[in-house]
């Protein structure tokens, strides 16, 4: 994968994390912070979901919004927010992304809000 591509990537999962953990449990509420990746028959899907509090109201575009939508534009991807039992942001990055002979099945992790801690 192209350094460029790489490092747009991760400030996108890094920026969606940050909202995440910074809107979707408010007033202490816990919650589960899950990034996946997989590979599908239209390329590789990204996931950052939460079942946090979900979007309330209109989305609003801030400065992180346009951050994120930026990042995914530079990895020649497209972004799809669900707001559905929390809230998903969902990645589709081309198959040439990334050397599926070096990524096999799927990646997932879950992270534990307000602590991180990872399970």
């Amino acid at each position: 994968m192209p350094r460029d591509r790489a490092i747009a990537i991760g400030l996108a999962v890094n920026e969606l994390i940050t909202n995440a953990v910074k809107h979707a449990f408010p007033d202490g509420r816990e919650g589960v912070i899950e990034v996946r990746l997989s590979l599908s028959p239209d390329g590789w899907l990204l996931s950052v979901a939460d079942d946090g509090a979900g979007m309330a109201g209109p989305r609003h575009a801030g400065l992180g919004s346009g951050l994120i939508e930026q990042f995914v534009r530079q990895a020649g991807g497209s972004l799809t927010i669900v707001d559905a039992d929390g809230t998903t942001a969902a990645i589709l990055l081309p198959k040439s992304a990334a050397s599926p002979d070096r990524l096999t099945g799927e990646i997932q992790r879950k992270y534990r809000a307000p602590n991180m801690l990872v399970r």
